[in-house]
């Protein structure tokens, strides 16, 4: 188990950081949070202390630097069963952070409104919160990630069945869906970046990044002594068949009803409006 003293929020998405908060204010988690996040919390009558204040170091350079900093990185990386670790922290007198809160700048949203302007773009990429994401995955085994609003909910639940500690293995879990996330986070920016700054000769991008999760397992592939599986590709920022089809009833699907149906709902999108 995981015993959270302290937790780091920093987030873009502030649904259900109140519920979230108030649970940490309940049970004495102290709360340091970047400025924006920081405000919201202070507003919903919660003590909080910003990034600053623990560092002794401002923002900086329009707050592209927030909490890349050693008092923040070395919270969430120390090794609380290493000696060596656990006396850096001493040392340096650092707080351990046990939980961190993080969700990125909403990049996928700038790429659907069709911004072409690379300054506007690559300010939309963020830095702080990758590093943030990925340290606290790294050290799973002492530090719960949180990277989604969806999971606050399970969190919170664990968190009061627990009295206060977290399941490591539902870490472990967490750390993968963080691990994810980034990898999501790179292929869109890659993918973006490519079509703005790389020349094409055609239709097709100069580079493509593809990140695939699985959907479901399939009750046989192209032939019934195969196995097969349906992923969703999460590097397009777009809705299409294998995102949003839901199946309503029969039995599991096989590979060849999964291309039967692609193909019927790629014939169909080819119309603009019924035929008569």
């Amino acid at each position: 188990m995981i015993p959270i003293q302290t937790a780091l929020i920093s987030v873009s998405d502030k649904s259900g950081l109140a519920e979230l908060t108030a649970t940490f204010s309940k049970r004495n988690i102290t709360m340091i949070a970047t400025g924006g996040t920081a405000k919201f919390i202070r507003e919903s009558g919660y003590p909080v202390k910003e990034v600053s204040e623990v560092t002794g170091f401002p923002e900086i350079l329009g707050g592209r630097v927030k909490t890349l900093h050693p008092v923040i990185e070395g919270g969430i990386l120390a090794r609380r069963d290493l000696p060596s670790d656990v006396n850096d922290l001493g040392l340096h007198r650092i707080t351990p952070i046990d939980c961190v809160v993080c969700n990125l700048y909403p990049f996928e949203k700038m790429m659907a409104s069709g911004e072409q302007s690379l300054d506007k773009v690559v300010e939309e990429i963020d830095i702080g919160g990758i590093t943030l994401l990925r340290a606290s995955a790294k050290n799973f085994k002492h530090v719960v990630i949180l990277s989604s609003p969806d999971q606050y909910s399970l969190f919170i639940e664990e968190l009061e069945k627990n009295h206060g500690s977290f399941p490591r293995q539902l870490s472990g879990e967490y750390a993968i869906q963080a691990f994810l996330k980034s990898s999501q986070y790179d292929s869109h920016i890659a993918n973006h970046l490519s079509k703005l700054m790389l020349p094409q000769a055609d239709d097709f991008p100069a580079s493509l990044s593809v990140v695939l999760r699985k959907k479901n397992g399939l009750r046989y592939g192209e032939n019934p002594h195969q196995k097969a599986a349906l992923y969703e590709d999460l590097s397009l920022d777009r809705q299409g068949f294998i995102k949003s089809f839901e199946q309503c009833g029969g039995k599991e699907l096989s590979f060849n009803n999964i291309y039967d149906t692609q193909a019927a709902y790629t014939l169909v999108r080819e119309f603009n409006q019924p035929e008569r």
